[in-house]
């Protein structure tokens, strides 16, 4: 199946059903959603508070400077704008 944003109100309205009883068959059908898509949510709902998870800390590529570096790098340029990149470096 083909990744589909599904919103929270939908997420949450699944659950509801699933809280008063309803089929896990029939919330799939009516909402035209997976079964694994409903357990997640409920797993997130349980683990998190919320139906959409917290973002990952290792999303994004990684920083080539840690925070010391870009501290320093910004100072450096705060005093000199006028620099070359080769002196920059050194």
């Amino acid at each position: 199946m083909v990744f589909q944003h599904i919103s929270e109100d939908i997420k949450l309205r699944a659950l509801y059903l699933l809280s008063i009883r309803y089929l896990t068959e029939d919330v799939c059908d009516i909402l035209g959603v997976s079964d694994s898509s409903l357990q997640q949510w409920k797993a997130n709902q349980e683990q998190h508070g919320s139906v959409i998870p917290p973002p990952g800390v290792n999303q994004g590529r990684p920083r080539t400077l840690n925070t010391d570096m870009t501290h320093s790098l910004i100072t450096l340029l705060k005093d000199a704008p006028d620099m070359y990149l080769d002196e920059i470096q050194d």
